[in-house]
């Protein structure tokens, strides 16, 4: 093999390595449209958070200040709207198990509340754990089993949906400097939870009971508050002071940012929520009072 041809062939390895590479961290999402008109064509006032379900293909806004939640098709349009006939107060948070039932945040009574649909139930319960009471701020669903995030602690609790109580605290970090967490998200049998601060991001082996922590590295977050990983195992954290969304490869280097800051379609005021679902990315913008989604 002649060196010119050796050359050639090591640079074509070179780039289609590079490639490969950058394919992985370039999982780019372009702005497609926005979420904020309700069936009457009023205005979202307060959206906090977003669910989506892609076995109905609905995506579900909590509007925290109209005390409701609003659910969309997949091209945007509003659908229905449920306010548990005038019951729901201050919605902040929704998820939606494979029964088809609801659980839902209500942040002015501080309660966790059941909702049957099919069976037109609605029950709130008042989490406790031990002597302790709980301010629930995040939800995530794994097999029947409901993940609680506590604002007060910073704990993950898990809560047995037929017991509908706190009965454990899910991988208490032994660490001195352990901030607490702000947000938490189940991939795959492993329920990830990003820590204050936006420096660590933890993940639980659900089924092995095992805990690694990653850390985030190349940028300084300010006010982190929500954060996901995408197909590609890239982890996207909601900056809501700096107005971006900061990007990580799946070994917690930092690679890039997005967003800006203003009114326009596509920039945000006051980012609250951040969702990766398929080939969709969901932020919750309480500032401009609705729901972008950017695609690929």
């Amino acid at each position: 093999m002649s060196q010119k041809l050796l050359i050639i062939l090591c640079t074509l390895f070179f780039i289609s390595l590079v490639f490969k590479i950058e394919k992985a961290f370039s999982y780019k999402f372009h702005y497609q449209f926005s979420l904020l008109k309700d069936t009457d064509n009023s205005s979202l006032k307060q959206p906090l958070s977003v669910f989506v379900d892609t076995k109905v293909k609905r995506i579900y806004v909590s509007d925290a200040a109209r005390n409701r939640l609003i659910s969309y098709d997949f091209a945007g349009s509003p659908l229905k709207e449920f306010t548990a006939a005038g019951q729901l107060k201050g919605p902040i948070f929704m998820v939606k198990d494979s029964s088809g039932c609801l659980w839902i945040i209500e942040r002015p009574l501080n309660v966790l509340t059941f909702v049957d649909l099919k069976a037109k139930k609605f029950k709130r319960r008042l989490l406790k754990y031990k002597n302790f009471t709980l301010l629930p701020a995040r939800l995530a669903l794994w097999r029947n089993h409901l993940f609680v995030l506590d604002q007060f602690s910073g704990l993950i609790y898990l809560v047995d949906t037929n017991l509908i109580e706190a009965n454990k605290i899910i991988g208490l970090p032994k660490l001195k400097d352990f901030k607490g967490f702000i947000d938490i998200k189940v991939k795959k049998n492993r329920l990830f939870a990003l820590e204050n601060g936006g420096k660590r991001l933890f993940a639980f082996d659900l089924n092995k009971g095992t805990q690694q922590i990653l850390y985030l590295k190349g940028a300084n977050s300010v006010l982190p508050v929500s954060f996901d990983i995408d197909d590609h195992n890239n982890i996207y954290l909601l900056d809501r002071d700096l107005k971006k969304i900061l990007v990580f490869s799946s070994k917690g280097i930092f690679r890039k940012s997005f967003l800006k800051e203003g009114f326009r379609m596509g920039q945000v005021r006051y980012p609250s929520y951040l969702v990766i679902s398929g080939s969709r990315l969901y932020i919750v913008d309480e500032g401009n009072g609705r729901i972008d989604i950017w695609g690929l």
